[in-house]
């Protein structure tokens, strides 16, 4: 199986309680794609990712980290100490964490505001696919990370990264309940 990395241009805002929240993905946006295949060769497409792509890799026990630049050594959450919350919503894959306290997260957030951080990231391998026309659909992926970055290299455009205050992070985590038990009925 290929590993893929999708980078996305996003809209930072800052708050004081160092929660950053982000669309690694949206649904539904498509995006012009070249990159190399198994030869070496550089092919050129256009990909959409579709809503549920990440159901399963969300309900796996395979690792994902947050990151900057998808470098291992900037790591700043993982979903397996409970640090990095990944949630499937209607409008794409939602990541949020707070930063941590010290020089690294404060680097960040200083990043962050300057517009040297203003993309977002995926790296995945495809499981499910179709093509509809000239689009490629990812209808199925494996989730590796998501990371904040530059959006120099953007596919997707309509990512958001967000450091918000603790009103909006109720208001959006009482939402995403909502959704989720939606969810759960429509799957019963």
């Amino acid at each position: 199986m290929s590993e893929f990395t999708r980078v996305s241009r996003i809209a930072p805002k800052i708050s004081e309680n160092r929660r950053l929240s982000f669309y690694a993905s949206v649904f539904g946006e498509v995006a012009p794609i070249t990159e190399r295949d198994t030869t070496g060769n550089l092919v050129s497409y256009r990909e959409r990712i579709v809503p549920g792509a990440f159901t399963d890799a969300l309900c796996s026990t395979a690792e994902v980290i947050a990151n900057i630049d998808h470098d291992p050594a900037q790591t700043f959450a993982k979903r397996s100490t409970g640090e990095l919350l990944l949630q499937e919503d209607p409008h794409g894959l939602f990541a949020s964490c707070y930063l941590p306290p010290g020089e690294f997260g404060d680097s960040i957030i200083r990043r962050v505001e300057s517009g040297e951080l203003d993309g977002c990231s995926f790296r995945f391998g495809a499981v499910k696919d179709r093509v509809n026309g000239d689009v490629v659909e990812r209808l199925a992926v494996t989730l590796a990370d998501v990371c904040i970055c530059s959006s120099k290299v953007a596919a997707y455009k309509e990512t958001e990264v967000h450091l918000r205050t603790n009103p909006e992070l109720k208001k959006l985590f009482s939402r995403m309940r909502f959704i989720k038990i939606k969810q759960r009925a429509l799957n019963k």
